[in-house]
């Protein structure tokens, strides 16, 4: 193993650890030992993390906010798809080409990318994260490989997530979003976000009117 990618390890081992403690408050992460450079990296990226832990629905883009269509300040147009992407098969080649998450993350701006570095790092974490299909274009390209190579295929997801890939789940999403004012991409990026999380703890038992239920739930807590 090189230099590099010890350093990487270590990394990897220290972003992995502070979460836990967001998660379940265990200690956080001793960093007296490391090198000056690595200390500085490690604190960044905890404050970073902690600022965005349990944050509520990021504001539209301007050229997505409905209320800015509305008023004129910008043409209406069809919103950007999203790509549905598997986290551990970012993480996987990642640590394949040797990159730590700040590498992945500069790659991926330079190419036109709009991921922060939190996201990123909590995407490597998520079961299935959709991201516009600009910032997957923009990720792949910085992988060295294909969106499909990230894409999870939500034929093969059990019940509980592949309702949630599901024309149910979008016509509940925006039919809310319609009489709530509010844009459909994101609030269902964050309602998807929020029931993984919480799929987790629940193990995902009930059918799918328990889980339109859950999500109606969820959407109130977004208002």
């Amino acid at each position: 193993m090189t230099e590099e990618e010890r350093r990487n390890a270590m990394m990897d081992g220290l972003t992995e650890a502070f979460l836990q403690h967001l998660e379940t408050g265990s200690p956080v992460p001793e960093l007296e030992d490391l090198p000056a450079s690595m200390r500085y990296e490690a604190e960044k990226l905890f404050g970073m993390l902690e600022a965005a832990w349990d944050s509520e629905v990021e504001l539209p883009p301007i050229e997505q906010d409905p209320v800015a269509i509305a008023l004129g300040f910008v043409a209406a147009s069809e919103p950007e798809r999203t790509v549905l992407v598997a986290g551990q098969k970012v993480q996987a080649l990642r640590k394949k080409r040797s990159l730590n998450a700040r590498q992945l993350l500069d790659a991926t701006t330079a190419l036109g990318g709009s991921l922060s570095l939190q996201k990123l790092v909590l995407l490597e974490r998520q079961p299935l994260n959709d991201l516009l299909a600009s910032d997957a274009t923009a990720l792949a390209d910085a992988l060295g490989c294909s969106v499909r190579n990230l894409s999870a295929d939500p034929d093969n997801l059990d019940g509980f997530v592949s309702f949630l890939y599901s024309d149910t789940f979008d016509s509940a999403v925006a039919e809310w979003c319609e009489t709530a004012s509010r844009n459909v991409i994101p609030v269902a990026i964050e309602a998807r976000r929020k029931m993984l999380a919480g799929q987790r703890r629940s193990a995902g038992t009930g059918d799918v009117d328990d889980w339109l239920e859950l999500l109606r739930a969820v959407l109130e807590f977004l208002l």
